[in-house]
């Protein structure tokens, strides 16, 4: 058995002490009072066990079976009981009440200690075996650690369908490193991987794949009865749950509808045909958004600290959609007034705009190299096609290669081409993204966001020249690196995860234009904030280009830094 877990609650009533125990003592009333179904009592044939019963109970769907110990109690001061189950999830629970006098009245205390059977069934030397194996890869002790105490621990619910960057914010450790942990667990046999696909309207689960593979283009939404593009970087994500071999934890739904299984929402009402209704809200600085089960409409408020923001929103339900007046809303104390024009019941959900804050989405998860190293098998199914909001890519290419076969002759030449190509990976890797694929001498990478494709680049040409010095120095060679950020689509190319798309093809055009020891990039990313703030804290100053590209039609803005300095420019 568990550790128990203590239970208290005070309360000071203006009622008689003796009054009070009249009503309590009388256990048998408020159990029926409460609703707790018939319990069959039989007396324990010991005769030494004089007062114990062996009972049974059918609550919650779970049969019940325990030993009902002899009440303990002085007549109007407290009484507590103990049972003991042989079946269900507890193992013991002792409850009671306890009564203090007061000045006109009593103070009233009902406790509980209640005793879990246990955390799921542990088997210990599969958890060992699994751990060493785990203990195999490159990732810190105290994070080892923490996942073993977890798997130990914690509910069945919290180890289920775990989602990582959650237990990373939990935990108060960095949300990639528990990320990566968790994908080296599901090497090591500990955790199983799952992608789950949720409706972009009310994040419900439409569909759970243990493959890549499994996962289809199009979805469909029960709750809202709607179908929807499945979309790597906005509704599929990353759970883990534990292996089975390891400890068996149950997951089972008894309540489907709760506040605690949508965390987002922050209002959801069930307004009547005609029906108008307001209340005071208390909302965080942040996006949401409204929407309507019976109206069509997604409906984006932006909520902010200004002083000067309305601090009231009107929403209607109506045939023709969604109507909601106003777009911005003060935090803090503000109002929502909704009235439903439909001539049936509707449904009405204000929500934060936080699902992709702690989401490891597919996008992010297949783009690091670590799940490309550990599973290169994932991929999606042969001809599907799964499009991806969102993408940084970045290209690179060895200016002079050509001039170095020449040079010192194929075999050397390669091991140098090799050695980069190792080079590269590494630098990707560490700013979390994956090499897809290399083409000759050049290499493509995928990126969860530009700022960490940029940073890969600056690194990368930051460390050439004494990368260069190592493997040969050969005089001449560069680094040439162009980095684009935009939609794509994810695809099975010969087995490996690929993408392909307008964004691939513009990053690789990028790349052409760069010189070598520079990172070229496009107007995309040059508007992505998170970039914007990383060149200001470089102090590097950006170049801008007009230019035409091959194939792309009109004139592009493109950036460029040099990491290094300009040969002999200023930097």
């Amino acid at each position: 058995m568990r550790a128990p877990v203590h239970l208290s609650v005070k309360t000071t009533l203006q009622v008689p002490p003796g009054v009070l125990w009249a009503f309590l003592a009388d256990t048998d009333r408020i159990n029926r009072a409460v609703g707790i179904p018939r319990v069959r009592f039989l007396p324990d044939p010991d005769p030494g066990r004089k007062g114990h019963y062996q009972a049974e109970i059918r609550l919650w769907g779970w049969r019940w079976a325990y030993e009902e110990f002899p009440f303990d109690w002085v007549e109007g001061r407290y009484y507590h009981v103990l049972r003991r189950f042989r079946t269900g999830p507890l193992g013991e629970v002792s409850a009671g009440v306890r009564l203090t006098p007061t000045a006109g009245g009593a103070t009233l205390e009902v406790f509980a200690t209640v005793v879990p059977r246990h955390r799921g069934l542990i088997h210990a030397t599969q958890l060992e075996v699994r751990l060493a194996a785990l203990r195999a890869f490159p990732i810190p002790e105290p994070l080892i650690a923490g996942l073993q105490r977890h798997l130990l621990t914690a509910g069945d619910l919290e180890v289920v369908r775990m989602r990582p960057f959650e237990v990373a914010d939990r935990w108060g450790e960095d949300r990639t490193q528990v990320l990566r942990l968790f994908l080296f667990a599901t090497k090591a046999g500990l955790l199983d991987l799952s992608w789950t696909v949720l409706c972009p309207h009310c994040r419900a689960v439409s569909a759970e794949a243990p493959a890549l593979s499994r996962v289809r283009a199009e979805a469909h939404c029960a709750t809202c009865q709607a179908r929807f593009a499945a979309d790597l970087a906005a509704s599929v994500e990353v759970r883990f749950t534990v292996n089975p071999a390891v400890r068996l934890a149950r997951h089972e739904t008894y309540c489907i509808g709760g506040p605690a299984n949508a965390p987002q929402i922050v209002v959801q009402w069930r307004l009547g045909p005609g029906e108008r209704r307001r209340e005071a809200l208390a909302l965080r600085p942040g996006a949401v958004r409204i929407r309507c089960f019976q109206a069509a409409g997604l409906v984006p408020l932006l909520v902010t600290e200004g002083a000067g923001e309305p601090d009231a929103v009107r929403v209607s339900c109506e045939q023709d959609g969604l109507r909601v007046e106003g777009r911005r809303l003060r935090a803090g104390a503000a109002a929502l007034e909704a009235v439903n024009a439909l001539d049936r019941e509707a449904l009405l959900v204000v929500e934060r705009e936080t699902w992709r804050e702690g989401a490891a989405t597919a996008a992010l998860v297949t783009s690091l190299q670590d799940f490309r190293d550990l599973f290169p098998a994932e991929a999606v199914a042969p001809g599907e096609e799964l499009g991806i909001a969102s993408l940084a890519v970045l290209f690179t290419d060895l200016r002079n290669s050509t001039a170095l076969y020449q040079q010192i002759g194929d075999p050397r030449a390669f091991a140098f081409v090799k050695n980069h190509f190792r080079y590269a990976m590494e630098s990707v890797a560490r700013h979390r993204g994956g090499v897809v694929k290399t083409m000759g001498d050049a290499v493509m990478a995928a990126f969860p966001s530009a700022r960490d494709a940029l940073e890969a680049a600056a690194e990368m040409q930051a460390r050439w020249g004494e990368f260069r010095r190592g493997h040969g120095d050969y005089s001449g060679l560069c680094l040439k690196i162009g980095v684009h950020q935009g939609p794509a689509i994810a695809i099975n190319n010969e087995g490996r995860l690929d993408y392909f798309g307008a964004t691939i093809n513009m990053a690789a055009r990028v790349q052409q234009r760069a010189q070598g020891l520079d990172v070229v990039f496009t107007e995309a990313v040059r508007r992505d904030p998170e970039v914007d703030a990383y060149l200001k804290a470089a102090n590097w100053r950006c170049e801008v280009l007009t230019v035409s590209l091959k194939g792309i039609e009109g004139e592009q803005t493109l950036y460029q830094i040099w990491p290094t300095g300009r040969p002999g420019g200023s930097p």
